[in-house]
């Protein structure tokens, strides 16, 4: 009996001793992975290797050196301007030149004579005013910087001989604007050489003929400036148009 009580505790003793083992093993096996584990996630070569969020793709074209708060508002920015100018192309693409209408003519704005005279000489000038209306299709209301005209005469239709520019015009939208147009003509008879231009006022004027008076014709290009966001634009408007000789028997005698 005492034999059997004897062998009972070492037999115990030894079906124990793996037990203890196993869980010493699991807990080192553990320890292990979790040391791995934060090893790893130290190492930059891994942590680089990791999958990133979607939102770090997003704007990494946009100066990809600079911080994540600097990328996104470079790319809100850069999407601005975009937009800008898309705006702006559409807008341009769209533009139509807005029509012009000559209602005839008027006194002139600033009050000059309607014929002037230079002392000793045959050059002379005849100031108006030109009563255009403006027909703007447009959805945008226009801002002109200027209008200038360049006149000539039938004579010596490429030779300027006078115009006038008017600054700061405002054209509504999807409407007509009238303004009255500041122009002179220029007679300088070294520009003149023989004389056409001279002869035909006469004659039209009914200085030698009273019977035959009819009106001055002039041709003249409109050149409105027109800036669409910083962009000037500056087409080119031909018109023509016709007003009652201003001078009178004897005006022209040096």
């Amino acid at each position: 009996m005492q034999t059997v009580n004897n062998s009972t505790p070492v037999s115990i003793h030894h079906e124990q001793q793996p037990e203890a083992a196993m869980i010493d093993s699991s807990y080192c096996q553990a320890h292990t992975k979790d040391h791995d584990r934060e090893m790893l996630s130290n190492d930059p070569l891994e942590e680089g290797k990791r999958k990133k969020p979607l939102k770090h793709y997003v704007c990494c074209i946009c100066c990809p050196c600079l911080p994540m708060w600097m990328r996104y508002s470079c790319c809100i920015l850069f999407i601005i301007i975009v937009i800008l100018l898309i705006v702006v192309g559409v807008l341009a693409a769209v533009f139509k030149v807005p029509s012009v209408e000559f209602n005839g003519t008027v006194k002139h704005p600033d009050g000059y004579p309607q014929f002037e005279k230079a002392n000793n000489s045959l050059a002379f000038n005849v100031s108006f005013g030109l009563d255009i209306g403006v027909i703007n299709d447009n959805v945008e209301n226009i801002a002109l910087e200027s209008i200038r005209a360049i006149a000539y005469y039938s004579t010596a239709p490429k030779i300027p001989v006078g115009g006038g520019v008017i600054y700061d015009v405002h054209i509504k939208s999807f409407g007509i604007t009238n303004f009255t147009f500041p122009f002179s003509i220029n007679y300088d008879p070294q520009k003149d050489g023989n004389f056409a231009m001279l002869t035909d006022i006469v004659s039209k004027c009914g200085l030698l003929e009273p019977s035959k008076k009819e009106d001055l014709y002039i041709e003249y290009d409109l050149i409105p400036t027109i800036r669409i966001a910083g962009i000037g634009i500056s087409p080119v408007v031909h018109q023509s148009s016709h007003f009652p000789c201003p001078i009178s028997a004897g005006q022209l005698a040096i």
